[in-house]
């Protein structure tokens, strides 16, 4: 008897298979939460019972430290999507990835929207996520048949595949290696109730694309098996797609940035759950008494007698109770002499500044890990210990992500100009930026800093232009397009000066070291502006100057004397007012200074 057809919601690749297990870790390790802690939380050993182990999950929370390094990972790479360039295409096309006429998902996400909030936590968390270019209306005979009426409101549109909905694939490796021959994906769609409209229960199907004599078709399964159009139709034969290739986009990373990382966490959520639960316990002292075990405590209620004051009952007799102290801040004790005094003791916090110290440890490895799988998503890059994880390396990495969202996009751009113009396509042109970075404002602030000290110390006008460029590069590498950093670099090569420390062009000009020219373009002032500058000196000096009380006949002015002390020279100013200075010729027989430069008094006669 030949074996039973295989259904097809069973078909699965093999790589499918092998990651399952892992989608399903990596997934509730960035999503947290309670499913995080009721799937990983783990009871100790047989000595905590199943009631102790329910009520410390209860108050057990989920440490989303892996969480917060890939979300910074995240948003290092959105922040960068504003310089992101699309040009060409369809004016569709250009419309949908601004957002306009309801985005490019018909929600009304623009294109940076969609792969912030869609694409990239997926591609950094599961490694991979696909993407489906539809059209409504696309199983029409042939869309370059429509009129234009009809074609008026119809265009692309893209929405995403989480990796554990892309079943099984096929790559096309006769024409593109990265396109498929054939496809099969896991839907899942809504019944709705009829009068309100509302979903109700939400249902599985299947869809199936393959490459056939050039053409595309597709086929809709229940999860019985049966064939169905997209409306749920029971049909015979495929729908035929007027595309040439299957329009489905994978973006895809050589590896999860929480392979290594996901573990930790796991092992933090218990570790942290028992200090908590540590701490809640063992929070309160117990109260301790020596005792002599040939002499009988008095104050032991005894076993077959009820407390003073208290009626006794019949089974008292007949058993055992514990043995009682009443104790508390009111109540005073006895104790036999020779023994030490009662007290109160409390449990040693070592374990728990122990366990504590080992998951603070724990979180800064959550970091190092995730950089170095940041670091290892190019194949030939050296190892992070040879290379200290340096900033190269990682930012290397973010540009890999980055390219792989490019290369991604671009055929998102492929297949909608298909859809659109199946004979002619006119696809767009998508560029990442080049650069990506982690380090934090406060780094790249030092590291300016160190490489603006260094700048004076050598005496090399192409070396400073350069450390110029790393310094531009350090604090707006991340912040401006290509184009103002090409514009930037431009102006440092064609500058004269590279020094820009105001203080020190002031001391070179005054002590004749460089022209007034070269010194105001060193401060970044247009051309000829330090021949009106001198312009203006030379006319503010003038009226200083007929400001001043004009001098008599009998004694020369001195411009210095009046405030002009550009026009003095040899110190005529300090001669002009010693004489007044004289103690001879004062009133008061005293020099006539003032201030810190008095001379003590004179003696008169």
């Amino acid at each position: 008897m030949p074996p039973p057809a295989l259904s097809v919601s069973d078909l699965t690749h093999p790589h499918y298979e092998r990651l399952l297990r892992e989608w399903f870790k990596w997934r509730l390790c960035y999503e947290g939460g309670q499913r995080f802690i009721d799937f990983y939380l783990q009871q100790w050993s047989k000595r905590e019972t199943i009631p102790d182990f329910m009520a410390r999950k209860l108050i057990s929370y989920a440490p989303c430290f892996a969480k917060a390094a890939i979300n910074e990972v995240k948003n290092s790479i959105f922040q960068r999507m504003v310089d992101v360039t699309r040009l060409g295409g369809s004016q569709t096309y250009q419309n949908a990835v601004d957002g306009l006429d309801n985005g490019v998902d018909l929600l009304g996400s623009s294109m940076n929207s969609f792969i912030g909030r869609k694409i990239l936590p997926e591609l950094l968390t599961m490694s991979k996520i696909g993407v489906f270019v539809d059209m409504p209306n696309v199983t029409m005979p042939t869309l370059a048949d429509q009129t234009i009426a009809q074609k008026r409101n119809l265009r692309p549109y893209i929405y995403y595949y989480p990796a554990e909905d892309i079943r099984s694939w096929i790559y096309d490796d006769t024409e593109d290696p990265n396109e498929f021959s054939s496809i099969l994906l896991r839907d899942y769609y809504y019944d709705y109730e009829p009068e309100t409209k509302l979903p109700t229960t939400q249902k599985m199907r299947f869809r199936h694309l393959w490459k056939e004599d050039g053409k595309v078709y597709a086929k809709f399964y229940t999860e019985t098996g049966q064939v169905v159009d997209q409306r749920g139709n029971l049909i015979d034969e495929p729908i035929l797609l007027d595309i040439p290739n299957i329009p489905f986009v994978v973006f895809e990373l050589s590896d999860s940035l929480l392979h290594d990382i996901a573990n930790y966490q796991i092992a933090l959520l218990n570790m942290e759950s028992s200090d908590l639960l540590y701490a809640l316990r063992a929070n309160f002292p117990f109260y301790t008494e020596q005792f002599n075990p040939q002499a009988e405590n008095p104050f032991f209620r005894p076993p077959d007698q009820p407390q003073a004051g208290t009626p006794g009952l019949a089974a008292d007799a007949q058993t055992a109770k514990p043995q009682e102290i009443i104790t508390g801040p009111q109540q005073g004790r006895k104790y036999p002499t020779g023994t030490e005094r009662p007290g109160f003791i409390h449990p040693s916090p070592e374990p728990l500044r122990v366990s504590m110290e080992k998951g603070m440890r724990m979180r800064e490895d959550i970091r190092q890990l995730l950089n170095l799988a940041i670091t290892n998503l190019q194949a030939k890059m050296a190892s992070a210990e040879s290379k200290g994880f340096d900033e190269r390396s990682l930012e290397s990495g973010l540009s890999y992500i980055g390219l792989e969202l490019e290369n991604g996009e671009r055929k998102i751009a492929k297949f909608w100009a298909a859809y659109e113009n199946v004979r002619n396509p006119q696809q767009a042109t998508v560029n990442y930026p080049e650069k990506y970075t982690l380090r934090s404002e406060e780094d790249r602030r030092k590291d300016a800093d160190q490489l603006e000290k260094l700048m004076p110390a050598i005496p090399s006008l192409t070396f400073r232009k350069e450390v110029s460029k790393q310094i531009v590069d350090l604090t707006l590498g991340v912040r401006v397009s290509r184009e103002t950093l090409d514009k930037i670099n431009q102006e440092i090569d064609k500058a004269k000066q590279i020094d820009t420390d105001w203080q020190a062009i002031a001391s070179d000009v005054q002590n004749g070291l460089v022209s007034n020219d070269t010194a105001s373009q060193a401060r970044g002032y247009p051309t000829g502006e330090a021949e009106k500058a001198a312009k203006d000196h030379a006319d503010r000096l003038k009226r200083i100057q007929e400001a001043q009380t004009p001098p008599s006949e009998n004694q020369p002015a001195s411009p210095a004397a009046r405030g002009l002390a550009d026009q003095g020279g040899n110190g005529d100013g300090k001669k002009e007012k010693e004489p007044s200075r004289e103690a001879a010729t004062s009133d008061t027989g005293k020099r006539g200074v003032r201030g810190a430069g008095q001379s003590p008094p004179q003696p008169e006669g």
